[in-house]
């Protein structure tokens, strides 16, 4: 019994003194209530830097520092509630995505609920009595009950931190870990530059063929296509779609369609021989080619004998294998190997009158020890019928159709968009220091044919062709009046070509021509109006629409401000591969994940 006793009294004396620990640990709470509420309230402080910067470093790893930046700054950006950010961070995360958004949820969940708790407890300053005294006396009885659960939030909070990190970091590792698509080796955009520069000096003879082709006007507007066709996997043939006319499209009415036709340059050596001996286009000439002697190069030709013409049939092994279109039969002789010299508009519409069939050889242009221009007849773009004069639309005057009305389907869908972009960056490379590229394109320059036959007022373009409108003048002298003409841009921005592209690039992304987002603010009082497309790009490249994918709002601003590292010479060969990196290959990498996920 005396044990017992013993025991009993040992327990109450613990429970005794346990009662007095705790009722000694809320009289130091309520002594501490200031002291104990600025504490947790920093340890808040210090959560939510920790969870603000993960955060910041998964969208960098997501979306990329540019966006991220502006989503972090401003927690009402478009981003924040744009469908394609989510598709995005969803790829990022991948099979980790519902326990990211589980573990961010809870941590957003308690900091809110600990801040509206905590703000309760820092009211005014406290009083000594009346009603304010017994409600600050009511909060420090609280908290001291309180203190130890937001002990145990602040501590689940960094647990939560810890799983937010960890979940991130192995995104990270995969992505890292992801192999990069071959489009971006430098050794395949060496070798598709290499190719487009035996095209560039394809264009330009042709150009300056064109230029003696016709006596009969002395002035002509030649529609020419942006996307040549390659038959010879080397380069070594290449078609070009033309529209050949003598009255602008920008007049009124026309008296007659534009006459179409294709021409296949030949290369007769090889590209590395072409490319040695002849100079590199220099950007100070803009593209300004010397005259040739067109009677001259025609006379070896036909010295040479037959061998130079055209002929349909079984070639001999040491002639170039002709294209499938020039292997089509023609229906009348008289046309086969003819070299037009100076009626091609007559020798045209001649053709045009008696041969039905699209791609049959109809005759040669220049024959020459590096080249032969063969004409291929053609019916324009089209895959069906004839190509009308107003078939065709300026890139600007169709996304006006988009302006004007809202309505369902759009002119250009998502992926046509980035298509065209593709195309016009492609070209850019392509046909710059040539007399095509005499002066930057705009988007009324690029005109638009659907090959579908539809017509593009009314209907969605499922295929488009591109071309460029350029005037061919009669003569060296009258045609080198426009390369004199200086880019009122160059003392503005560091190369006006990429700058233009840059502004075609906002327009498609944009739905709408640069000079319908003008703003009042954008033309500076006394300078040129040009100079208002600089200050409106500059602002709208801040304001890209994230629907053409995220990545295109850097491909825009490297071209508007010719961000690329390498100068502002297109010349040069460094800037031409960076070009193609960062923006043709990224263009490409963003249709490609369109095409994957359907999405247009």
């Amino acid at each position: 019994m005396e044990a017992v006793g013993v025991t009993l009294g040992a327990v109450t004396l613990v429970t005794t003194f346990e009662q007095f620990r705790s009722l000694y640990k809320i009289c130091k709470r309520l002594r501490r209530f200031k002291e104990g509420i600025d504490d947790l309230l920093d340890e808040l402080v210090i959560q939510q830097a920790v969870f603000k910067h993960e955060t910041w470093t998964l969208l960098i790893s997501a979306l990329g520092r540019s966006t991220a930046c502006k989503m972090m700054e401003d927690n009402t950006h478009f981003a924040w509630s744009d469908p394609d950010t989510q598709h995005r961070l969803d790829v990022f995360l991948g099979d980790s995505k519902e326990a990211m958004f589980t573990v961010a949820k809870k941590i957003t969940k308690q900091m809110r609920s600990m801040q509206q708790e905590l703000s309760q407890f820092k009211g005014p300053k406290e009083s000594t009595e009346g009603k304010a005294y017994r409600q600050g006396f009511r909060n420090r009885f609280k908290f001291t009950f309180s203190e130890d659960r937001f002990r145990g939030l602040i501590k689940s909070m960094r647990q939560s931190a810890t799983d937010f990190r960890t979940i991130r970091a192995q995104a990270d590792e995969v992505t890292i870990a992801r192999p990069e698509p071959d489009s971006s080796n430098t050794v395949n955009v060496t070798r598709n530059l290499e190719k487009a520069k035996a095209t560039q000096l394809a264009a330009q003879q042709v150009h300056e063929v064109l230029r003696d082709v016709c006596k009969l006007h002395s002035k002509h507007h030649v529609q020419f296509c942006l996307k040549p066709v390659t038959p010879s996997s080397s380069g070594s043939q290449v078609q070009f779609q033309i529209a050949f006319g003598h009255l602008s499209r920008r007049h009124e009415f026309r008296k007659c369609d534009p006459l179409w036709f294709i021409v296949e340059s030949v290369l007769t050596g090889t590209i590395s021989t072409i490319l040695e001996s002849t100079p590199a286009p220099n950007s100070g000439s803009k593209g300004l080619v010397k005259k040739r002697s067109i009677s001259e190069e025609s006379s070896k030709c036909h010295r040479s004998g037959r061998s130079k013409r055209v002929r349909f049939g079984s070639p001999s092994p040491t002639e170039l294998q002709p294209s499938k279109a020039m292997t089509a039969s023609v229906t009348f002789d008289s046309l086969l190997g003819k070299e037009i010299k100076s009626d091609l508009c007559t020798y045209l519409r001649t053709v045009q009158e008696k041969l039905q069939q699209q791609g049959g050889c109809i005759g040669v242009l220049q024959c020459s020890s590096k080249w032969q221009h063969r004409v291929l007849h053609s019916r324009g773009p089209y895959r069906t019928g004839q190509c009308s004069a107003y078939d065709g639309r300026s890139l600007a005057s169709l996304l006006s159709l988009r302006e004007q009305s809202s309505i369902e389907p759009r002119p250009l869908n998502i992926l046509q968009r980035l298509r065209l972009a593709k195309l016009l960056s492609t070209a850019l490379l392509t046909f710059h220091g040539t007399p095509w590229l005499d002066t930057p394109w705009t988007s009324q320059d690029i005109i638009l044919y659907n090959v579908t036959g539809q017509q593009p007022a009314t209907a969605t373009i499922c295929e488009l062709d591109a071309f460029v409108e350029v005037p061919v003048a009669q003569g060296i002298a009258e045609a080198g009046l426009v390369h004199d003409v200086a880019d009122p841009l160059s003392p503005l921005v560091h190369s006006p070509a990429l700058f233009r592209l840059g502004v075609m690039l906002l327009e498609l992304a944009f739905e709408r021509p640069l000079k319908s987002m003008r703003t009042a603010l954008d033309s500076a009082p006394g300078m040129p109006p040009n100079t208002a497309d600089v200050y409106t790009a500059y602002r709208l490249s801040k304001e890209v629409p994230l629907s053409l994918g995220l990545g295109y709002t850097k491909i825009v601003e490297r071209c508007l401000w010719c961000d690329f590292g390498h100068g502002s010479n297109l010349s040069e060969s460094a800037l031409q591969i960076a070009v193609q990196q960062k923006v043709v290959t990224e263009l490409d990498k963003l249709q490609s994940a369109l095409q994957d996920f359907a999405i247009y």
